[in-house]
């Protein structure tokens, strides 16, 4: 009966006299340290040291999406997405980590997210995994865009992303980042369809932005628009084919659509001649 008493005893301890805790307890007490000061800045690099002690355990991705909650971008970031790659990537828990990396446009994400694709096996990682990197190279296309259309800012591009960034982003060739995109949304069509997210099913969302990447990226045919003008007759985008088209959505309400009135005639009696069309749509 001594004996049993003893045994229940020990199983019931946190720790077992000798013994170093275990990194669940040592996570906890991390945690309770940064409540009782809640100043993040002391505190990161504690927990990506935690990280790399203690890679084997559920508590060390944890302790990484800790530093991505509160360093979404920047070195921090850079420093956790390192680690998630080269230790997490085939983990079944990442989801919650995805939900912090957020719009970090670093080179860091897109590795991450590729070696999740490449050796996770858990559909609900994989589904999320795919919808995230698809965002992910959208958004590195619309960063390439920004800095090519002001190239006089590209110093202070350079500043915030770092100049390797800027570089890698100057050099994306547009179509094969597109096609990279849409075969992305077409793998969550086959595989992962049904899966569920906060944000909505991927099956629903990966046709959104299949419709985006493949009518309204630069470089693709824009989606035939079709109605009737404004004496009934029917039209079309197709009717348009081979011109420059320019669309310009407004309304009568809108101040700033009624001072482009003259600016819009003005453009339309200089283009005349020329293979260009303005449609205005109410």
């Amino acid at each position: 009966m001594r004996t049993l008493l003893l045994l229940a005893l020990l199983l019931s301890a946190s720790t077992v006299p000798g013994q170093p805790p275990t990194a669940g307890k040592q996570f906890q007490e991390l945690e309770k340290q940064f409540e009782a000061n809640r100043q993040p800045r002391k505190f990161v690099q504690p927990f990506l040291d935690f990280a790399r002690t203690h890679a084997d355990s559920q508590e060390a991705i944890d302790a990484l999406t800790w530093v991505l909650k509160y360093y979404q971008r920047g070195s921090e970031a850079d420093q956790a997405l390192e680690l998630l790659t080269r230790q997490h990537a085939g983990n079944k828990q990442l989801v919650p980590v995805f939900q912090r990396i957020g719009h970090n446009p670093s080179l860091a994400v897109g590795h991450f997210f590729r070696a999740v694709l490449k050796e996770n096996k858990d559909p609900q990682v994989l589904g999320n995994a795919c919808m995230r990197q698809t965002e992910y190279l959208l958004r590195q296309l619309d960063l390439k865009q920004e800095i090519e259309s002001a190239p006089q800012k590209r110093e202070r591009y350079e500043q915030f992303l770092g100049k390797a960034n800027v570089d890698h982003l100057r050099g994306l060739i547009t179509e094969t980042v597109l096609a990279e995109a849409e075969s992305l949304c077409v793998r969550i069509q086959d595989d992962f369809a049904e899966v569920r997210t906060f944000q909505g099913i991927l099956g629903d969302l990966a046709e959104r932005k299949l419709f985006t990447i493949r009518h309204l990226s630069i470089g693709r045919p824009a989606a035939n628009i079709e109605g009737e003008d404004v004496f009934g007759k029917k039209l079309q985008l197709a009717d348009f084919k081979g011109k420059v088209v320019v669309i310009d959505f407004w309304a009568d309400w809108c101040l700033t659509c009624r001072t482009m009135y003259s600016s819009n005639r003005e453009l339309v009696e200089k283009m005349e001649g020329r293979p260009f069309v303005l449609l205005g749509i109410n």
